[in-house]
């Protein structure tokens, strides 16, 4: 499922992110749904690991808003 995830994530950024960084970025959500599936496991519940994607989602949102500016 990790890697689905990331997946998912790359057929919507390949529009928006370089070839180069492409990679960077899939490890990065493979990294980042390894730690929202143990949050998950760890609490028993999905608050947290919502709360830390919603967080995740509002800082690219920013970032490319910055960026793009």
């Amino acid at each position: 499922m990790d890697f689905a995830f990331a997946g998912y994530h790359m057929a919507v950024l390949c529009t928006l992110i370089r070839l180069p960084w492409l990679p960077v970025v899939f490890v990065i959500l493979v990294v980042s749904s390894v730690g929202w599936r143990w949050l998950h496991a760890r609490y028993g519940g999905m608050a947290i690991p919502v709360i830390t994607h919603a967080t995740a989602d509002c800082s690219v949102v920013l970032a490319a808003h910055w960026l793009l500016r």
